[in-house]
């Protein structure tokens, strides 16, 4: 059976590592050092902080828990292998998948008639629900949230079951 790998992109920020603890469905998934800029926070994408795996089929949402031992963390994009693209002129198909080594985003939704490729919803900060501010357009991204040393997001992780498929994408010319 294939198994759909999650990667977490971010950007530690500090003097020395960060430390996070990740847990996913109360699990932990992760628990240790990030690397760290020792310079302001920015909008960086950063780098790939963690990874997890999860069965392909799977669909729906998991709660995710971060908590900031030290540093400060920017989480920025959440991207997953095996997402079923789908041609707009022909919505019921053909499909393609982004295959095993192709990372992007895994879920999304439409807003005001834009699609938004954010898997997190609930967000919350040290228990106060956070909003996301109105989007302009053009930014269909994951959200960007900083959490400071001792701050805890807790948010639900959305997952659209992953695609295998022998047509790849973006297809091998």
């Amino acid at each position: 059976m294939t198994t759909r790998t999650f990667k977490q992109f971010g950007q530690g920020y500090g003097a020395t590592p960060a430390t996070i603890t990740v847990t996913l469905d109360s699990v932990v998934i992760f628990n240790g050092d990030i690397p760290t800029l020792d310079q302001a926070t920015g909008q960086d994408i950063g780098v790939e902080l963690y990874s997890w795996a999860k069965d392909l089929a799977f669909q729906g949402a998991d709660t995710l828990q971060i908590t900031v031992v030290d540093g400060t963390l920017l989480l920025s994009k959440s991207v997953a292998n095996y997402f079923k693209y789908i041609n707009p002129a022909e919505p019921s198909g053909p499909y393609a998948s982004s295959g095993p080594n192709n990372f992007v985003y895994f879920y999304y939704y439409t807003a005001d008639g834009q699609i938004i490729y954010d898997p997190l919803s609930n967000v919350a900060i040290d228990g106060v629900a956070q909003t996301v501010p109105v989007r302009t357009t053009g930014e269909y991204g994951q959200w960007p949230w900083y959490l400071g040393p001792g701050q805890t997001l807790t948010a639900n992780l959305n997952v659209i079951a992953g695609y295998e498929s022998t047509n790849i994408y973006p297809p091998v010319v």
